[in-house]
């Protein structure tokens, strides 16, 4: 079963053909200069000076010129042209060099037909490397034609004069060797690229995601399999703005957005700060949890020095808010303990680094009790069982979980 492409293939492929494309048209024009170059050449020194060499071979450069100048038109104009242009190296190029070896055939009985084809291998050789290179061709279906192209027009050169055999093993080998050099670099060039891209994105995660202490850890580790499902025990902590609705209502747009960005800013840092793991914005509130994917015995602990720096940036923020002449925001913070399941969730083409499970949702109830007991910051009994260090708590009873049969003590400071 063929494997999935990724979105990080599927990425990389869009930029090598992006880049394809251009180097397409730098060498369309490459090729045109050259070949206009020689075409002068040959005008130059056959009909300037004289020499019979070079007459008899510019309406092949001729020829050869149209058709170069053709397939570097843009797609838009010519839409065959893309195709064209892909296998144009063993469609044009290559036949091309074949008619101007042959005709030159003729007139190198004073240069000797040994340098002659020494040259001409060496030329082929150079092509289809150098080109297909050039032009980020990494699949063989590209490479295996234009291999097999120039071995075609090599051997028939050499049929066409008392060519030796071992000059003719030499040029088997040459251009076959050649094709297979090209095709295992080019394959090894796609997989560091792949391979840069993958890292690329884990740093990404990494830096979204984890808190820069946890991101090192994992980032030393070279060990992807840390961003992959595992079961941890857990403290997760919700966050919400109270009375967003009606505010946000009272606002512009662009201010509200600014706001968020403002509140976003002062939780996430206490959320790093404190070595936790931002899981996700939820609008006007704010996901994480403590304990892995790193695995620490002092999650709850952190959870809760989590709140009560949150508490205090807000009211930092808040007496900004009240120098602006803005009203004061105040939120909601739930905590809870217990096991969940961590790691890349979803589809092939859109992943998550997310945390699932009861203990998720369990957390997200008691946020919202928050407005239930006006508190704002409120923890559960597992929370509590779990604190390595006294913290004096303030009981409030045994609250139902909506949407569950249970129920559970909960506390606040």
């Amino acid at each position: 079963m063929k494997p999935q492409t990724t979105v990080n293939e599927l990425i990389l492929n869009e930029e090598i053909e992006l880049e394809r494309r251009r180097n397409g048209q730098i060498l369309g024009r490459l090729r045109i200069l050259v070949v206009s170059s020689f075409f002068l050449l040959h005008l130059v020194m056959g009909y300037g000076f004289n020499k019979p060499a070079f007459i008899g071979k510019e309406y092949l450069l001729a020829t050869y010129l149209i058709f170069a100048i053709f397939i570097s038109l843009p797609p838009k104009q010519v839409r065959q042209v893309q195709l064209i242009r892909e296998f144009s190296i063993p469609i044009l190029d290559i036949p091309m060099t074949y008619f101007l070896l042959d005709a030159w055939i003729k007139t190198v009985g004073e240069l000797g037909l040994e340098i002659f084809h020494i040259i001409s291998m060496l030329g082929v050789a150079f092509m289809m490397f150098f080109v297909n290179l050039s032009g980020l061709f990494f699949s063989p279906r590209i490479t295996i034609p234009v291999t097999l192209a120039g071995l075609a027009l090599i051997l028939h050169l050499f049929n066409k004069t008392v060519t030796p055999v071992d000059t003719r093993v030499a040029g088997f080998l040459l251009l076959s060797l050649t094709g297979y050099a090209t095709v295992r670099i080019s394959s090894r060039v796609k997989k560091l690229l792949s391979a840069a891209a993958e890292k690329q994105s884990l740093n990404e995660k990494l830096s979204r995601y984890f808190a820069p202490e946890v991101a090192a850890v994992i980032e030393k580790s070279e060990n992807s399999d840390k961003l992959k499902q595992r079961k941890f025990e857990v403290t997760v902590i919700f966050t919400d703005i109270r009375g967003f609705t009606k505010l946000s209502s009272e606002m512009d747009g662009e201010d509200v957005i600014r706001m968020l960005n403002e509140i976003h800013e002062h939780l996430v840092s206490c959320i790093f700060l404190t070595g936790g793991t931002l899981d996700k914005y939820l609008g006007d509130g704010v996901m994480a949890y403590y304990g892995a994917p790193v695995k620490t015995d002092d999650h709850a602990d952190k959870a809760l020095e989590c709140a009560l720096m949150m508490r205090a940036q807000i009211a930092a923020y808040n007496e900004k808010r009240r120098i602006r002449g803005e009203p004061p925001i105040q939120i909601g913070i739930g905590i809870h303990s217990g096991s969940a399941i961590i790691g890349d969730i979803g589809a092939e083409i859109r992943r998550e680094f997310t945390i699932i499970g009861d203990t998720v949702n369990t957390a997200s109830r008691i946020e919202s009790l928050t407005k239930k007991h006006q508190v704002d910051i409120l923890l559960t009994s597992a929370t509590r069982d779990r604190l390595s260090k006294p913290v004096q708590l303030r009981p409030l009873g045994v609250d139902e979980i909506r949407g569950t049969q249970h129920s559970i003590e909960t506390y606040t400071l």
